[in-house]
């Protein structure tokens, strides 16, 4: 009777389980081999399915082809900046080169600490200018962000394209996000990474009373290579960002140069404003931002600043400044204070704790250096620009904590300043792809 009732727990065993009992029952063996063939097939299906997985991905985006087609990218413009709105700082024009004079003695080597960060700001300020007073201005930034997260390095390849027309105070941005192209990575971190990949463009006009802002999660490639994104799907963000994204600002806005004394619309409701350069027929945008500064147009949205009776506004813990006359450029580098100072990051902070990015409140940059090439006329040629960041308890996804999560970021920039590379016509940003 034991036996019996031994053989048959046995058999309940069966039915829920693989048994490693020993059976010598032959229905028993055989079904056991059954449950094994199922769980091989499982597993198989499963491997192959990963593996189908990764090679997609890798193959998705094999040789990502840019979709800007400038082909003036880092020649120097024939243009000179007359006048601006430093005051002190005047450009000669010689016809050709328009040379200007150098800073023979701000770049001697008894200048102080400050007095480089001044100079090195001033060469900022001049640079920043020419983007929106130059009939035309264009950029191409080709960049990478490797995130970590589950203990996993997540790879991203960025590229973005970004246009001024100042003769009709228009700006155009997209961004494109996507995996970086021959990269394995763990399937789940995989998954999680599909889900940062995306395309964000941007359209602005003077007067308008918002930025037009879309997204889309959809993105592929066109035959020749080219990332194009799927505005028919558009991703739906959250109300915090949309608001941030749509709000006008110098930052996506392009300058205006019309008829002497012309009266630009401006969007006072948002604090947008557009201001006559003295002797000039050019408007720069203008704008309060959220410590009450009025700023113009910057290349970056982290604020680089140094106000001598005001050290909350001192954001630049050290530069350097280099002058080439070989080839009439300086070179800039400025290391700024992210962790203490408040203000270099009060714009952008809300990017790294929104719902969409970490989804922690706290997240903070820790890094930020720049370094960039500026002709001597007063024109921007290249830009890099290191940006690292912190989330402690990073909540990616609804209901997923992960806890520390964390980016290394790197940026390089060309410029270009012709106006058929900056031809709006050839974008055809309202079509719906």
């Amino acid at each position: 009777m034991q036996n019996n009732t031994t053989e048959k727990n046995q058999e309940k065993v069966f039915n829920k389980h693989i048994s490693l009992v020993h059976n010598n029952s032959p229905k028993a063996a055989f079904k056991t081999w059954q449950d094994w063939q199922k769980i091989i097939a499982w597993c198989t299906l499963v491997v192959v399915l990963c593996t189908s997985f990764l090679i997609w991905k890798q193959e998705k985006w094999n040789s990502v082809t840019p979709s800007h087609g400038f082909t003036y990218l880092g020649i120097r413009p024939g243009l000179t900046m007359t006048q601006n709105l430093i005051g002190d700082i005047v450009f000669e024009e010689d016809g050709v080169t328009s040379e200007r004079i150098v800073f023979d003695e701000a770049l001697a080597e008894s200048e102080s600490a400050e007095e480089k960060i001044l100079l090195a700001l001033k060469l900022y300020e001049i640079g920043n200018l020419s983007m929106v007073t130059s009939p035309y201005s264009g950029i191409y930034s080709v960049g990478s962000s490797d995130s970590v997260l589950l203990g996993q390095t997540l790879p991203l390849q960025l590229q973005t394209i970004e246009i001024r027309d100042n003769t009709t105070a228009e700006y155009y941005r997209a961004k494109y996000q996507i995996l970086k192209p021959g990269t394995e990575l763990d399937p789940i971190v995989l998954a999680m990474g599909s889900q940062a990949e995306n395309v964000e463009r941007k359209y602005y006009k003077a007067g308008n009373s918002a930025v037009t802002y879309q997204r889309t999660n959809k993105i592929y490639q066109n035959q020749s290579g080219m990332l194009i994104g799927d505005w028919s799907q558009l991703a739906t963000v959250s109300e915090d960002r949309l608001e941030t994204m749509t709000l006008p600002a110098p930052y996506t806005s392009a300058g205006f140069i019309g008829d002497e004394g012309a009266n630009i619309p401006s969007v006072q409701s948002t604090g947008l404003c557009y201001k006559l350069v003295d002797g000039t027929n050019t408007y720069v945008p203008r704008y309060n931002d959220s410590f009450d500064q009025n700023i113009g147009y910057e290349k970056t949205d982290q604020h680089l600043s140094y106000v001598l009776d005001n050290v909350a506004l001192q954001t630049i813990k050290s530069a350097s400044v280099e002058y080439n006359e070989t080839t009439g450029v300086y070179i800039v580098s400025m290391v700024a204070n992210t962790i203490t100072n408040f203000y270099t990051c009060a714009e952008t902070r809300w990017s790294l704790a929104d719902s969409s990015a970490t989804g922690d409140k706290n997240a903070n940059f820790t890094k930020l250096e720049v370094k960039f090439e500026l002709w001597d006329n007063g024109y921007f040629k290249k830009w890099e620009m290191w940006e690292d960041w912190l989330a402690a308890n990073a909540q990616p996804m609804p209901n997923l904590f992960i806890g520390e999560m964390s980016a290394v970021q790197y940026y390089c920039e060309e410029f270009t300043y012709n106006s058929e590379d900056c031809d709006l016509s050839r974008f055809d940003f309202w079509s719906a792809n």
